[in-house]
């Protein structure tokens, strides 16, 4: 779901301004600028869409090239991301205990009820998908590993924001300028927290045409050691194939299972203890 917009400026940590390193920030912002969107950019470009003065630009990219995460067309002039890019986020998944943990019931889920079943944290205001197993009816193709979109379109965000503590839930509302991805995107602070508290009812999300028009998406909280909401499982059905009472029917229970037995042990007895 990215559009074109300049690449995410990184918020410096408080408390931490004596030990953030600049430079870094800089080189990882150039390879931020890649995105579906934008596959391959000149050097100019990289430079418009970073906010970096060209001269700086030119050299994180050729420091990037050097290092193999960039590569230059020599005929284009124009620079695009390396598959040694992927290294990092393989190095990410192979240390994810969430993950190790979830694989064996989220495989089994989607082989039993024969949907995509989805696994995302916050990153943010934002979802990022960690890891998604799919089925024969794809909504979103370009939905892979890594993708990021805003919390409030999908279930799998809101699923996470409703089981917040309600000083974070507030300070993400704050933060969130909603904007309509399809007919029914919800996008107003009321409707969200009208939402929010609809979830926190029933234990799971449900959104319909919020991100795609045929879409209907399902979500369910997956709680830590502690208690705390760290990530989200969900499906995602087309319309033409279910209907949104079939989706609560059917597949919210499953989710709720689901969602309990990828929890810490310790979590699954709960949904919310009074968040």
């Amino acid at each position: 779901m990215n559009s074109g917009k300049p690449a995410a400026k990184t918020v410096r940590p408080a408390g931490e301004s004596g030990l953030f390193n600049s430079s870094l920030e800089k080189g990882l912002s150039v390879l931020q600028a890649f995105d579906d969107g934008r596959p391959s950019l000149t050097l100019t470009q990289v430079a418009a869409v970073t906010g970096l003065e060209k001269s700086a630009a030119q050299r994180f990219t050729a420091t990037l090239v050097a290092l193999g995460y960039l590569q230059k067309d020599q005929a284009t002039r124009q620079y695009s991301l390396t598959s040694r890019v992927l290294q990092l986020s393989a190095n990410y998944l192979r240390c994810h205990a969430l993950l190790e943990r979830a694989t064996p019931y989220m495989l089994e889920w989607n082989s039993r009820y024969g949907e995509a079943v989805n696994l995302a944290e916050m990153d943010g205001t934002d979802v990022i998908f960690i890891v998604r197993y799919r089925n024969s009816h794809v909504v979103s193709p370009t939905i892979v590993a890594g993708s990021k979109f805003p919390w409030y379109i999908s279930a799998l965000g809101q699923a996470m924001v409703a089981y917040k503590p309600a000083e974070e839930r507030a300070r993400i509302l704050a933060a969130t300028e909603p904007v309509a991805y399809a007919s029914q995107t919800l996008v107003t602070r009321e409707a969200l927290e009208k939402r929010i508290e609809t979830i926190r009812a029933d234990r799971f999300a449900m959104t319909h045409r919020e991100s795609f028009e045929t879409e209907i998406s399902l979500a369910a909280p997956v709680f830590g050691p502690t208690g705390a909401v760290i990530a989200a499982v969900g499906t995602a059905v087309v319309t033409t194939q279910c209907t949104v009472e079939e989706a609560r029917t059917r597949l919210a229970p499953a989710l709720l299972d689901l969602a309990q037995a990828v929890s810490s042990p310790s979590q699954v007895s709960r949904p919310d203890r009074g968040i």
